[in-house]
């Protein structure tokens, strides 16, 4: 009998899914597919049910069996295709200050030359319904209006429970966010896998072009851990160095989130983090 997952990360993008990923798969209980970013709800559909089955193939024995897969928030496909293949699985949502998010998800797109835009020039584009670089649409802000894409999830998953947890929690308390995610999925919340607290895949650039599509080519993200897969990624990799956002234009991306924040909040019945809102 094929092996589904029985939870899934479903994002934000930007939000420290990769870390969490990388926290999960060094615990005893848990199984995560090799490859990050499987994207089998959104991007490879067509591929069937075998095909998605076979990432989890060896997981026997492990209580939790999951991926990671932060562009599934925004689908609009992936919330009905999860209930027709798997009713009832845990989701996963990790959620940042949409702020930070959406500056982070400009920098790395700049960085690797997808977006030659500034950012003011991006946000005010996006406000103004100028959503796309060629066709490359990243929705910086549509993805941070978090409300409207998780109510999206719950009304195609109702009887699948869904745990929210901050980025700021698992960046500055990460092994108390952890413990939260590990309670959420049954399995030793007292296990602290030694990597807890290591930042991956912080926003970058790439060294050499010939390197990322050869160990795409070669599918090293699939065939490897991911662990294993991300060291050898990590040689290819420079970190951006990310400059301050300018004070007005965060003070107008603050004011822009705030009736969405608030309706997050509402939704959530908790507080949303103290620098939200600045």
């Amino acid at each position: 009998m094929s092996t589904l997952p029985n939870f899934l990360v479903i994002g934000a993008g930007k939000s420290g899914t990769t870390s969490l990923a990388a926290y999960l798969d060094a615990h005893p209980e848990v199984f995560m597919a090799h490859q990050k970013e499987v994207r089998f709800f959104d991007r490879y559909w067509h591929e069937g049910l075998d095909w998605y089955a076979a990432k989890f193939a060896a997981a026997e024995g492990k209580s939790a069996v999951g991926e990671a897969s932060p562009s599934y928030l925004q689908s609009l496909e992936a919330p009905a295709r999860v209930a027709q293949a798997l009713p009832g699985v845990r989701l996963i949502a990790l959620l940042r200050n949409p702020v930070d998010r959406a500056y982070s998800g400009w920098t790395n797109a700049h960085a690797q030359g997808r977006d030659p835009r500034s950012f003011p020039d991006a946000m005010h584009d996006e406000m103004a319904g100028r959503d796309t670089v060629g066709d490359f649409r990243p929705l910086y802000l549509e993805g941070g209006r978090y409300c409207d894409l998780l109510t999206r999830w719950t009304d195609a998953n109702p009887s699948s429970p869904l745990h929210v947890e901050w980025f700021e929690d698992l960046r500055d308390r990460p092994q108390e966010a952890f413990a939260r995610v590990c309670g959420f999925l049954g399995v030793d919340t007292t296990h602290l896998p030694r990597n807890v607290g290591r930042v991956y895949h912080a926003s970058h650039r790439f060294r050499w072009e010939w390197w990322r599509v050869a160990m795409l080519r070669w599918r090293l993200w699939e065939r490897l851990p991911y662990r294993v897969a991300y060291r050898i990624s990590a040689l290819n990799r420079v970190r951006n160095e990310q400059e301050k956002m300018p004070a007005a234009l965060r003070a107008e991306l603050v004011d822009y989130f705030r009736a969405p924040n608030a309706e997050l909040a509402a939704w959530l019945h908790r507080p949303l983090p103290a620098d939200w809102d600045r």
